[in-house]
């Protein structure tokens, strides 16, 4: 039996477009796919293909995606076809993972070759953010009294300076370009720029962005290419339209000269510019061969038919002058669609009206049976802090509907954050006058000591004072306990006890035990000892968790649960690439549309390529593809909801 019908028979549903990508394995091939329309499962079964065909054994096979969380599953999904169609061979053998994970692989096996050493440190978000505050004062250069001559504040020069660190990597601009520039913040940016660079190899510390550049460089050494290269036939890639300029240079690179290379990605889906990527992947990508394939994917298989006629007008409704490849999604012609208004919009005299409106709209919902749990509902959002999200949760709150928004970086303000931060606080002596005297975040600790005599045990009390005795007595060895070991141990007593047992609870307990664990990692601690105790007080307190507290941290979200049962779910749109939802509002359509445009401004005219899309074009085509991303998550019901009266939005 052919392989294409080993797979039909195990996956009947397979339409012609989806055969056509599952079948079509030499050579270049761009899949265009539309939301809703299967892309997971015709990559899965592409894969198979190419295994049970004999074209590839699995560690000929490369499939990169945009998240760790995308790559278990594309894994789970594979292993499950393979062992419904008998297939045997060593699965594990497929290299499947982020772009970043591949190119760590590659540098681990050749790290002889790279300016690393052994036992690098990766610095994700979090910790390159860190890692600048860190160094800040020995790398940030101040002209006319501000940072690089742009910022007087130093947490906004932080939070600025990170994209134009990562730009100047992903786009390989040459840093003596920036240095000769006729412009004073780019020379200073330049000088930043070295001097960063040169702090995370003396530090033996790497982003991902030098991590990718690393990776780069390795492939221009051809002994090293051709080692690469031995085993490499086919190349997959997943969210093609979230790549960037870096990363497409190493896929080629990869692919060439056989070009067996297939990106997947749909340009109308195109979010992450505010992170590097760039749509012009996507959208050049025949360009960089003479015999590309284009297949679209566009029976969309997730929302009723007015849903989708609805968000096809939306995306049409400008002339995109080439900037998009033109397609029509379409139903699923094997459905049966009711007939009742899909699409719709409520609207209040205020916010607070809008909320009320939201609330009587959702009861009527959950009376009605038209969901069947909280979490068939989603509130999308340009952005869920407290100012863009509050008025639906106080609404929410009052009328005792559980929601769920981790990402309103409001997890400092649980009470089980609280109390641990005060055990911690208490065992490392750091509630002293002269320690909180000058310290921003005085009023935070002290509260939280509040509430924990509120809530302490005897045993819990007995705990910290053996605890407190044995860290003042402490004057040489150590005491054979990590500062992540205490953190354990806090949770055998009550509340914490109790705590675990709450779900939400216990994730933002196990988010604590993952930031004590960088910061164990990050200053290279192991063991509590006497030499290093009042360096833990110190990094922990006056560094480490309040820069935590002055960014932010968002409460835990369980990459392969994203949706828990039982909540009404409130997140960003960003949040929601990927995911469907039966019930779908969409906010902030009423608000400004803003895109950061600076860091491109500034610097693409200093890269390889250049600039792409006019300023103006940026803004324009970034908010049709952020809401037409937000419509589409739909599959029964979406509702458009604004404080103001409403605009002719389809």
């Amino acid at each position: 039996m052919k392989a294409i019908e080993k797979i039909k028979n195990i996956i009947q549903t397979l339409n012609d477009e989806q055969i056509k990508a599952i079948t079509s394995t030499d050579g270049p091939l761009l899949i265009i796919a539309g939301p809703g329309t299967g892309k997971t499962l015709t990559i899965v079964a592409r894969t198979l293909y190419l295994l049970i065909s004999g074209k590839a054994q699995p560690d000929e096979i490369m499939l990169t995606t945009f998240t760790e969380k995308a790559a278990y599953e594309l894994k789970d999904r594979l292993n499950q076809l393979a062992y419904k169609i008998n297939y045997k061979c060593q699965m594990h053998l497929l290299k499947i993972g982020t772009i970043h994970s591949v190119c760590n692989d590659y540098i681990i096996k050749f790290l002889s070759y790279t300016p690393l050493k052994k036992g690098y440190l990766i610095l994700d978000e979090l910790t390159q953010i860190f890692f600048v505050y860190e160094n800040f004062d020995e790398i940030f250069p101040q002209e006319t009294g501000k940072f690089l001559g742009k910022w007087a504040n130093k947490w906004i020069a932080i939070k600025e300076i990170i994209p134009y660190l990562n730009k100047i990597t992903e786009e390989l601009i040459e840093v003596s370009k920036l240095e000769n520039a006729k412009n004073e913040f780019l020379n200073a940016l330049a000088k930043f720029y070295n001097k960063y660079c040169q702090k995370l190899l003396e530090t033996n510390r790497v982003d991902f962005s030098q991590l990718q550049k690393i990776f780069y460089d390795l492939l221009q050494n051809d002994e090293l290419y051709q080692k690469i290269k031995s085993k490499l036939k086919y190349i997959m890639v997943d969210e093609y339209q979230d790549t960037n300029y870096i990363q497409e240079q190493i896929l080629l690179k990869l692919a060439s000269p056989k070009n067996n290379i297939c990106v997947v990605g749909d340009e109308d889906q195109s979010l992450y510019r505010f992170r590097g990527a760039t749509v012009r992947n996507i959208l050049e990508f025949p360009k960089h061969f003479g015999n590309c394939k284009q297949i679209k994917l566009t029976i969309n298989y997730r929302s009723h038919k007015n849903i989708i006629e609805k968000y096809n007008k939306f995306i049409t409704s400008i002339n995109w002058n080439g900037y998009r490849y033109p397609k029509y999604i379409k139903p699923n012609p094997d459905a049966e669609f009711p007939e009742y208004p899909a699409v719709f919009c409520i609207w209040g005299k205020d916010e607070n009206d809008e909320s009320q409106r939201f609330l009587t709209l959702l009861k009527f919902l959950k009376e009605k049976r038209i969901i069947e749990d909280w979490s068939d509902v989603v509130l999308l959002l340009k952005s869920v802090r407290p100012e863009h999200s509050s008025h639906y949760i106080e609404a929410l709150k009052c009328a005792g509907i559980p929601y769920f928004c981790p990402r309103a970086r409001m997890y400092f303000d649980n009470i089980e954050i609280k109390l641990m931060l005060a055990c911690y606080t208490i065992i490392f002596n750091f509630y002293q006058k002269e320690d909180l005297a000058k310290y921003p975040h005085k009023k935070y600790i002290e509260e939280g000591i509040r509430l924990l005599y509120e809530n302490i045990n005897p045993a819990l009390k007995n705990y910290l004072q053996r605890k407190v005795r044995q860290i003042d007595n402490l004057k040489e060895g150590s005491l054979d306990l990590t500062i992540l070991d205490y953190f354990y141990q806090f949770l055998a007593y009550h509340p914490f006890s109790n705590f675990i047992k709450d779900k939400n609870k216990a994730y933002n307990l196990s988010i604590f035990s993952k930031l004590i664990t960088i910061f164990q990692d990050y200053y290279d601690i192991t063991l509590v000892t006497a030499k290093n105790k009042e360096r833990i007080k110190f990094y922990l307190f006056g560094s480490f968790l309040y820069f935590l507290m002055e960014t932010g941290i968002e409460e835990y979200e369980n990459p392969y649960n994203p949706i828990p049962k039982g909540f009404v779910q409130i997140m960003t749109i960003h949040q929601s690439k990927g995911l469907e939802f039966p019930v779908v509002f969409v906010d902030s359509i009423h608000k400004r549309f803003s895109v950061q445009k600076q860091v491109v401004r500034e610097l693409l005219p200093f890269s390889i390529r250049g600039t792409y899309e006019t300023e103006n074009q940026i803004t324009e085509f970034d908010r049709l593809r952020h809401y037409y991303v937000a419509f589409s998550r739909a599959q029964k019901l979406l509702v458009l909801t604004t404080p103001e009266k409403p605009q002719q939005w389809f």
